[in-house]
């Protein structure tokens, strides 16, 4: 297929009958001349509108070196609706490629298989394309699977939505009442992370956090260890209230000054108290 060239321009033009077999593009359909299989040919759609060719269709066509130009519709195909709505197959051989495909009545492509390629193609260019099945339907794939949208892509079940990788790797699952998420490691990365629980439940063998500032707001704090360490350059505490302190023993080490101040001290020992110091000052 050519515009390059002008229309029969000094050719030698003769005039033949040609049936229209596909595949149809826009100003283009492909013609079978005769009763030769063999002898098809691309043709021009000289013809005024609203004319669209279909498969079936008899045309009168002037024929040239140049090119083969339909001029007149010496006979259409059956208006039937099993006509209007039925598909047409065609096979391409264009620029040493081969195609095999499926187009509507209009033209467009419904499906096309590309053998050198070995891609296959369905094609929906208006409206949607919903996929049925009462029982189970699978995709399978060799390599990867991917979706793409401009929109946007939603995945509904009435049930449960289980992804997995691998028979032992990352699982998540996502039923009515939980959702579990399951492997080997887990990372999260964003500007902004906000979670809102009635209740977190956690359990670990070891946590390692890092926070530039951490503010923890609760009503009530509660801490559960055998032991507790604490390591910090400055430590400050400040209580409105009580603060209290219930141990067996009590040991404080401080290396430089140690300073107690109150509005009035009491100090108590069941059994004594000892004072030790090169020098003692009361008073």
């Amino acid at each position: 297929m050519s515009d390059s060239n002008p229309i029969l321009q000094g050719a030698r033009v003769s005039l033949a009958h040609a049936e229209v077999v596909g595949p149809i593009e826009k100003q283009w359909c492909r013609a079978r001349f005769g009763a030769d299989l063999e002898d098809t040919d691309w043709v021009r759609l000289a013809l005024p509108a609203p004319y669209a060719a279909r498969v079936g269709d008899v045309l009168l066509v002037a024929r040239s070196p140049e090119g083969s130009y339909a001029i007149g519709v010496l006979e259409t195909a059956p208006a039937t609706p099993s006509t209007e709505s039925a598909a047409s197959t065609y096979e391409c051989h264009e620029s040493g490629q081969t195609r095999l495909g499926v187009r509507d009545e209009q033209g467009d492509v419904l499906f096309e298989y590309d053998p050198d390629r070995r891609k296959a193609t369905l094609s929906v260019p208006e409206g949607d394309l919903e996929l049925r099945s009462g029982g189970n339907l699978d995709l399978v794939s060799g390599q990867e699977v991917r979706m793409v949208s401009a929109q946007g892509i939603a995945i509904e079940s009435s049930r449960e939505i289980d992804l997995r990788v691998g028979d032992a790797g990352a699982r998540l699952r996502m039923a009515n009442e939980a959702t579990s998420l399951q492997g080997e490691s887990l990372r999260v990365e964003a500007k902004r992370t906000e979670l809102r629980s009635d209740a977190i439940e956690g359990r670990a063998s070891s946590v390692e956090l890092e926070f530039g500032r951490l503010r923890t707001v609760a009503r009530r704090v509660e801490r559960v260890a055998d032991t507790v360490v604490e390591t910090a350059r400055s430590f400050q505490q400040r209580v409105e209230g009580l603060h209290q302190t219930t141990a067996g023993r009590l040991r404080q080490l401080v290396d430089g000054v140690a300073q107690l101040r109150a509005e009035r001290l009491n100090v108590r020992g069941r059994r004594g108290v000892k004072l030790d110091g090169e020098k003692i000052h009361l008073g």
